[in-house]
């Protein structure tokens, strides 16, 4: 079949990749410059390595990744950097059971009770889905106790969600837990180097990659899928593939039923931002990778040193650190460019390194994406509109909805570009 895919993500290339092949003929649209969505990256001249536009890893149990690396002769690398959380006015390693039993802030039958329900979560309980009906706070709250959600759970749910924070389903906190390991893996080269070989590899095979190519309408013509281009020009298609956001797809869609135009106007997501500066020293010299900074103490949500998980030989000697939150679309961080960004975020560089000084940065890069996280609502299957039930007859939609209760992730997302083809396949 001839095959059209808006959006050359993750899940995207990665249901190229296999259809390509599976024999079919695929054509990838993207609009960006770049390859990989939320996954891509950008290149330095100084630097050996490409650097993510949003931090990234992979964790040890990430088995769909792993297989499509190792398929596709990429390189991956496992070590295990230290996670800290902010407490007492310095970062505290946060991820192992010991360090949780010794969580300075409670006492130690609150740190036991939380681990057990934490471990619970990870060992016992194997089907998350049948949480979904509640909260987590309402669920963390009742089995930690208030004291303990309060503390540890309840201002990480408040710096991502924001007000929906008490929205979110158990469902989604339990899939964290279940899917989280401390070995984090990471792409010889960047997350980059990966996505351009998956794009390689659709090309070797005889698929068509076109970046810097935007889709302006999907509409349906004696039973194929015509996509006009922002260009002017229109394509047919046996079956498509959009991987856009549900609020795209409602404006993309010619035709679109009602009822599914209402299942997506359901559906709620987050954006997010990204400044990341070259630095000439480390901020987090206790040699911490992730900081995740309570909500209310900082202006953004996490502070990540990706230099204290990679070497930075790879990036020219400079000291990489991200400073990251997930916003409303309509929060002001999200129209703000580097050095405004740099202005609202710097309090927490120096809260974090008081010795931190303006010549230490060496350059600096604002990041933004408007759909970069759902928001997984109290029974959020009966929401999503089923994978494998088609927008319009052989138009077919896949998003980062769709891998619930997972969290989003690279993972995941190849994960849905195989799920996906086996739905498109099927109709051949």
């Amino acid at each position: 079949m001839e095959i059209g895919i808006v959006g050359a993500g993750v899940a995207g290339l990665t249901a190229a990749y296999e259809l390509s092949k599976r024999g079919h003929h695929v054509t990838v649209y993207e609009a960006a410059s770049i390859a990989g969505g939320l996954s891509s990256g950008f290149a330095v001249p100084e630097w050996e390595w490409t650097l993510d536009r949003f931090y990234r890893h992979i964790f040890a149990g990430d088995r769909a990744i792993i297989a499509l690396a190792q398929e596709l002769g990429t390189t991956l690398h496992f070590s295990r950097p230290t996670t800290s959380v902010w407490v007492n006015g310095h970062p505290y390693p946060y991820d192992s059971p010991v360090a949780a039993a010794l969580y300075p802030k409670l006492a130690l039958p609150l740190n036991l009770r939380a681990g057990a329900v934490i471990a619970y979560l990870k060992y016992v309980i194997r089907d998350g889905t049948s949480l979904e009906h509640t909260t987590a706070d309402a669920w963390l709250r009742r089995t930690m106790g208030e004291r303990a959600y309060g503390e540890l759970w309840e201002p990480m749910l408040r710096g991502k969600f924001k007000d929906d924070y008490d929205q979110v389903n158990m469902a989604w906190f339990w899939a964290r837990i279940a899917a989280r390991t401390p070995r984090l893996g990471y792409f010889e080269g960047g997350f980059q180097v990966w996505i351009d070989r998956l794009v390689d590899e659709v090309r070797t095979r005889g698929g068509e990659v076109h970046l810097d190519t935007s889709v302006r309408e999907i509409s349906q013509q004696e039973g194929q899928v015509t996509l006009a281009l922002g260009e002017g020009t229109e394509h047919t298609f046996d079956r498509a593939l959009t991987t856009t956001s549900p609020q795209a797809l409602r404006q993309m869609v010619a035709g679109l039923p009602e009822a599914y135009a209402r299942d997506l106007v359901a559906l709620k997501s987050m954006g997010a931002v990204i400044l990341i500066l070259a630095l000439r020293h480390s901020v987090l010299t206790d040699g911490t990778y992730w900081l995740n900074l309570p909500e209310g103490e900082f202006p953004c949500l996490a502070m990540v040193e990706h230099t204290n998980y990679q070497d930075r030989a790879h990036y020219g000697g400079d000291h990489i650190v991200y400073l990251g939150d997930y916003l409303p679309i309509d929060a002001p961080q999200m129209a703000m460019d580097a050095q405004e960004l740099y202005a609202t975020y710097r309090e927490a560089l120096v809260k974090v390194q008081p010795a931190f000084e303006e010549g230490w940065v060496r350059e600096m890069w604002a990041f933004r994406e408007t759909y970069a996280q759902p928001v997984p609502l109290v029974n959020h299957s009966r929401l999503v509109p089923r994978l494998e039930e088609p927008v319009l007859p052989h138009l077919y939609w896949a998003s980062m909805h769709h891998v619930y209760p997972w969290d989003r992730g690279t993972n995941f997302a190849v994960e849905l570009g195989q799920r996906i083809v086996e739905t498109i396949d099927a109709t051949r």
